[in-house]
């Protein structure tokens, strides 16, 4: 197998608990797709090398994987930083909500309260929630994407019109230290 007729699903990023478990991050748009997998291959001393997978549990972006005759944390500590590859005919299409997130990249956050945020420039997928990064004339803004923030779409505007929860843009703009507001 070589890496032209692969794809990166990820990398290893660390070891878990003495047993050669591993904590696998998944790079790839739809990471529960993979929860079927029974071969990975690792990027070792420039080569794919080929690790059967015994065990392998998703969350979200991460995947915890056994693998066969890795039964030891002094077994899977090499591993760990190691890229890890599919071939090309497993990649998975993006699920339709992942397609939603992707396209929000952009979109002019509009809040009820302050108006105008700024244009979302990326979007993070924490194990908990996504969050909405925004710039807001040069200040990064955070903010999960919900139900309950979220109160309208128009995706040929490309605007999203949220209510932003109170106090939240306020801990982004008071840039004031605590010994500037001493001195005023």
């Amino acid at each position: 197998m070589n890496i032209e007729s692969c794809f990166q699903l990820g990398y290893i990023s660390k070891t878990k608990g003495l047993k050669g478990e591993v904590q696998l991050f998944i790079l790839a748009d739809n990471p529960t797709a993979y929860h079927k997998t029974k071969l990975i291959y690792l990027e070792i001393s420039k080569k794919l090398v080929p690790f059967f997978v015994t065990q392998i549990t998703i969350q979200k972006s991460i995947a915890y994987v056994y693998f066969e005759d890795v039964t030891h944390i002094d077994n899977s500590t090499p591993l760990v930083g190691k890229k890890a590859y599919l071939p090309l005919e497993e990649l998975q299409a993006p699920t339709e909500e992942q397609q939603f997130i992707n396209n929000l990249i952009g979109f002019l956050v509009i809040d009820e309260e302050h108006g105008e945020i700024g244009l979302i420039q990326s979007i993070v997928e924490l194990p908990q929630q996504l969050i909405a990064a925004v710039d807001h004339k040069g200040t990064e803004i955070l903010f999960p994407i919900n139900d309950e923030i979220i109160v309208g779409i128009d995706h040929k505007k490309k605007r999203l019109d949220v209510v932003l929860p109170t106090g939240l843009l306020d801990v982004y703009l008071n840039n004031n230290s605590p010994e500037e507001n001493d001195t005023q």
